[in-house]
């Protein structure tokens, strides 16, 4: 029985994995310009202007630049989320300073992380000039973390309502807390 609830979850995690767990973009679907870049396209450009100085209605220009952003992320925003939410723009501005258009790796972890939580599918050719060699052992080294936080999690909800733990935990959690809040206020 535990190996079916095991398997259940696994499976139930895996299917989670492709999840987007970054900030959802809003694209408009009749967006004919998509801005991307980071931070700079954010304050340097404004989608309103833009939009007036081509004729266009201001929804026409979506501005989608991200604080820190690298150009690895910004092609999966076009890719797996405008594209994604069936929107093909005419045109696509980049406003980046030219060193970091030459950039082709990510250099930390948390880029990476960003990264992967703006794919909505595997994309090995990104994956690979973005993160380089050792690109897809951490790929799938993060997907099985991530089956294993979904299952446990999964396991966390349902067991203890199956062996009849609720209430009890409940209390539990309840007494502790009273525990936590008396020691901290005999400790001020």
């Amino acid at each position: 029985m535990l190996a079916c609830a095991v398997g259940v979850g696994l499976v139930a995690g895996a299917a989670a994995m492709w999840e987007p767990e970054g900030r959802p973009v809003d694209v408009p679907p009749q967006a004919e310009v998509v801005v991307l870049g980071s931070s700079i396209a954010m304050a340097d450009l404004d989608g309103d202007v833009l939009a007036d100085a081509l004729g266009l209605a201001p929804d026409a220009v979506a501005s989608l630049g991200a604080r820190a952003a690298q150009p690895a992320h910004w092609l999966a925003t076009l890719r797996h989320q405008v594209h994604g939410a069936g929107v093909h723009p005419t045109h696509v501005v980049v406003v980046s300073p030219l060193d970091a258009l030459l950039r082709e790796r990510l250099r930390s972890d948390v880029d990476v992380e960003r990264l992967l939580a703006q794919l909505s599918r595997p994309d090995p050719e990104l994956w690979g000039i973005a993160v380089g060699d050792g690109g897809w052992d951490r790929f799938v080294a993060r997907q099985a973390t991530s089956a294993r936080v979904a299952a446990r999690g999964w396991l966390g909800g349902w067991l203890p309502t199956l062996l009849g733990w609720t209430d009890a935990l409940a209390q539990a959690r309840a007494s502790a807390s009273e525990r936590d809040s008396v020691s901290k206020l005999s400790t001020s």
